[in-house]
């Protein structure tokens, strides 16, 4: 009985990932750029492992920040925002 409902989990498992790399696959795809895309792939990513929030931040090397791309609550209404913070060995913020 442990053996199928580890069996079970697994399949479950491997399934949500499945899922989840196509609706990144298919936002990326479907967008002109990550910024489009990310509210579909926090959607699918939230979605997924029953997140309340995500955020996707990129590194952006050339000013020593991050930058807030896309910020998605629960219940999912994702939307896209540009914030940056600086590096805290800079000192800025």
């Amino acid at each position: 009985m442990g053996d199928q409902r580890e069996n079970t989990g697994n399949f479950l498992r491997e399934a949500s990932s499945l899922a989840l790399r196509d609706a990144v696959t298919t936002a990326l795809s479907a967008s002109g750029s990550l910024v489009q895309a990310a509210p579909d792939i926090l959607r699918a990513v939230c979605t997924t492992f029953g997140w309340q929030t995500g955020a996707l931040w990129t590194v952006e090397p050339d000013l020593d920040q991050l930058q807030c791309v896309s910020v998605c609550p629960r219940p999912y209404g994702c939307r896209v925002v540009l914030r940056s913070w600086k590096s805290a060995a800079t000192g800025a913020k």
